[in-house]
């Protein structure tokens, strides 16, 4: 299988220098994809018209028109046609720092729930419904736009964003960047602990020591502060982990699951169909052949 296949990691690009401009804007219409890459800076692209499939971290899904994707520095992310030849596309693509915007403007209090946003957007942001509209409609006017009116739409696509959260969608799982987000100091603690000793056996009554609570009470807080039991948790982190390796490694699949913390392979199956919608062996060739 290793010589078959072919396991990349992304590459850094820089983001494309536009004069004094802190906002980059490219319209893009050729459809013939890009590599597996990533950048310091953030990325909002905007999918006018496509007949393509968009990789972000260990998601494979098709990118619709009209999708409004926001991308943190760092996360790899790549756009493939499906099929050859490519047809016609028509991208929007707005690149950005935390300079761009102002360090100082953003360390306001005013600003914490755009910081926020961004801190979330270190694993994909997928706008939805009426934030997606609303984003679109200004984004369609940066190509022909000046430097003002990019920065202030920026502004006010993230300001929208930032206080209509539940209007989008995640799309890496936590696993892959290892990005976990607490709301408070004790769970921060549990969260740091986890991630510590992810490939370990972790027990709960441990956890919930470290919680200063009884194990049944930690159950109980731990599942209304996530969502998730404890063990879902921990397999959903192992199996992100288990996802950049297959895709990032020539590794077997039962050295990936047992370096990822699970002891049965059997089980790491399940659980990475359950995560996946597809078995670890057709997602290694899923994104094998993309490189």
């Amino acid at each position: 299988m290793t010589g078959v296949m072919r396991h990349v990691k992304p590459i850094l690009i820089d983001l494309p220098n536009q004069l004094d401009q802190s906002i980059r804007v490219q319209e893009n219409r050729d459809n013939s994809g890009g590599q597996w890459h990533y950048h310091l800076g953030f990325q909002i692209t905007t999918t006018l018209f496509s007949n393509s499939v968009r990789r972000i971290g260990d998601d494979l899904s098709p990118a619709n028109s009209g999708e409004v994707v926001l991308l943190g520095a760092g996360l790899p992310h790549c756009w493939r046609p499906i099929n050859l030849p490519p047809s016609p596309a028509h991208e929007i693509i707005a690149s950005f720092d935390t300079s761009s915007i102002g360090q100082e403007f953003l360390g306001r209090s005013e600003c914490s729930p755009i910081r926020q946003l961004l801190d979330r957007a270190s694993r994909g942001l997928l706008f939805q419904n009426g934030l997606r509209e609303r984003a679109m409609r200004i984004m369609e006017g940066f190509p022909a736009g000046d430097s003002h009116g990019r920065l202030f739409g920026l502004l006010a696509i993230l300001h929208d964003a930032a206080t209509h959260m539940s209007e989008s969608s995640l799309i890496a799982s936590p696993g892959w960047r290892n990005v976990i987000e607490a709301p408070d100091e004790r769970l921060s603690r549990v969260f740091a602990y986890i991630r510590k000793r992810i490939a370990e056996e972790i027990s709960r009554d441990e956890v919930a020591a470290l919680a200063c609570m009884t194990p049944n009470a930690f159950s109980r807080w731990f599942k209304a502060r996530t969502a998730h039991s404890l063990p879902d948790f921990i397999n959903e982190l192992r199996i992100g982990n288990a996802a950049r390796m297959l895709a990032e490694t020539d590794k077997s699949v039962s050295e990936i699951a047992f370096a990822c913390g699970f002891n049965y392979l059997s089980y790491f199956n399940r659980q990475f169909v359950r995560h996946h919608r597809r078995s670890s062996t057709e997602f290694r060739r899923c994104f094998s052949a993309w490189m």
